[in-house]
């Protein structure tokens, strides 16, 4: 009895992990980012509005403690309580030739 469920748990284990996702990326892609100056971990939501400006929309905070987000046209900055925990730059589509 316990060979016949070792031989399924491997069955399933095996046959998973041949299914895995292949991501194809042309040659220097795969680093290509815009430079983008973000707001740093510990900046004060009025240091991030005073170099950044004000933020096309803000999410309510949530939580406790409480997680807020600005978000920016081409980033976003998360915020606890009232100081940057995160900043993270959007995804840009690659434009069509």
């Amino acid at each position: 009895m316990p060979f016949k469920t070792i031989a399924c748990f491997l069955a399933l284990t095996l046959g998973a992990a041949t299914h895995a996702e292949t991501i194809k990326l042309k040659l220097g892609e795969q680093g290509k980012q815009e430079q983008v100056e973000l707001p740093l971990r510990g900046m004060s939501m009025e240091e991030v509005e005073t170099q950044f400006g004000k933020p096309e929309t803000k999410t309510k905070p949530r939580g406790e403690p409480p997680i807020s987000a600005w978000h920016y046209a081409n980033f976003a900055v998360y915020f606890e309580s009232r100081h940057v925990l995160h900043s993270v730059i959007k995804h840009q589509p690659a434009k069509q030739k």
